[in-house]
């Protein structure tokens, strides 16, 4: 018996209503258009979330225009190279510190087949795209990792990491959006 990392099977909770949540479907399509391969998100409906009972934090910092301007123009002046990484599904990556509970989404299969799913929820163990504190709770976790691996923030912006490698200064930005 795997235990799912995502989500575990709850009773609908006494102080917390359950969100709904939605499938969404994109084609992805190559340079001539064609379609590649299908992609399925699931989303929650985090419009219906309560603060103070539901979330308390969704604050996320991210990096401003004029720290990419800067980094732009060292790397410029100094000729360093430029890496661009977009993380995929990094909201999926994080923790929640909250306890959120979405109804069973449609096609979402129960083990055991004595539960009622309409008695039943599920207990978010990570976060999902639409719930208001996901870009803060992925902050949070891409902080402490870029933390233990010897990154620090800088005074100029808290999302301008550097660590130096070797006698060579490496910079880091960090852009959080919720798309």
């Amino acid at each position: 018996n795997k235990r799912n990392v995502f989500t575990e099977l709850s009773s609908f909770p006494m102080n917390k209503k359950p969100l709904k949540c939605i499938w969404v479907f994109k084609a992805k399509r190559d340079q001539d258009n064609k379609i590649c391969r299908w992609k399925a998100r699931l989303v929650v409906q985090g419009f219906l979330q309560q603060e103070g009972i539901d979330f308390n934090e969704t604050y996320a910092s991210t990096m401003r225009m004029k720290i990419l301007k800067l980094i732009l123009a060292i790397a410029t002046k100094d000729d360093l190279e430029i890496k661009q990484i977009d993380f995929d599904t990094a909201f999926l990556n994080a923790k929640l510190e909250e306890e959120s509970y979405v109804y069973i989404p449609e096609g979402y299969e129960l083990c055991d087949i004595n539960k009622q799913s309409s008695t039943r929820c599920l207990l978010l163990n990570r976060a999902l795209y639409g719930l208001r504190q996901a870009p803060r709770e992925w902050n949070r976790e891409i902080h402490t990792f870029l933390n233990s691996i010897g990154y620090f923030s800088s005074e100029l912006d808290e999302c301008l990491y550097q660590k130096i490698v070797d006698g060579k200064r490496i910079y880091l930005t960090l852009f959080v959006d919720d798309t």
